[in-house]
């Protein structure tokens, strides 16, 4: 079972959120399952149905999330119990420890959108930033090695990624 933590920050709301997602592989399955994931503290919950890609002849990979406690609000610390369970029945029992919360970990230095101007300004290097029209299609990945950008005729919204937090900006 692997786990990953990220932070997701809205640079028009100044509101950032905690995503979790999980990826486990599975021998002999492929069908969909269903992961519960509870906290520690009983409090939070999430059930979510997912399918299994093949990797191999005899196994499969599956992905849970992001899954996220919403604006503003960190995942507890504390351990969290994962139950997979097919239509047999559970056949998976799993514990992942989260420590601290992402949102501690907010830089005091955030980039800065100049809605006028279009300019990106104080953005950490080296970042990536991938590009949507306003339909929300992708456009690009550019890699910044400067710390300002200024969007481009069709830049309608941007995702800065970096350390594991996304600052996203819409026009």
């Amino acid at each position: 079972m692997e786990h990953e933590r990220s932070l997701v920050f809205d640079l028009e709301t100044g509101l950032g959120s905690e995503h979790l997602s999980l990826s486990f592989d599975l021998l002999g399955e492929e069908r969909p399952v269903q992961v519960r994931l509870s906290s520690s503290n009983e409090v939070s919950s999430w059930i979510v149905d997912t399918s299994g890609e093949r990797t191999s002849p005899d196994s499969a990979r599956y992905r849970v999330g992001p899954l996220t406690m919403g604006e503003g609000i960190p995942f507890s610390p504390g351990v969290y119990e994962i139950t997979i369970i097919n239509e047999d029945g559970i056949i998976q029992r799993e514990q992942i420890e989260l420590l601290t919360s992402m949102m501690e970990k907010i830089p005091e230095e955030i980039p800065h959108y100049d809605e006028e101007s279009g300019t990106l300004t104080a953005i950490p290097v080296p970042s990536q930033l991938n590009r949507y029209d306003e339909t929300g299609r992708f456009l690009s990945t550019l890699s910044l090695d400067e710390d300002s950008y200024t969007m481009r005729e069709e830049d309608f919204s941007l995702a800065i990624i970096t350390d594991n937090i996304t600052y996203l900006v819409q026009r």
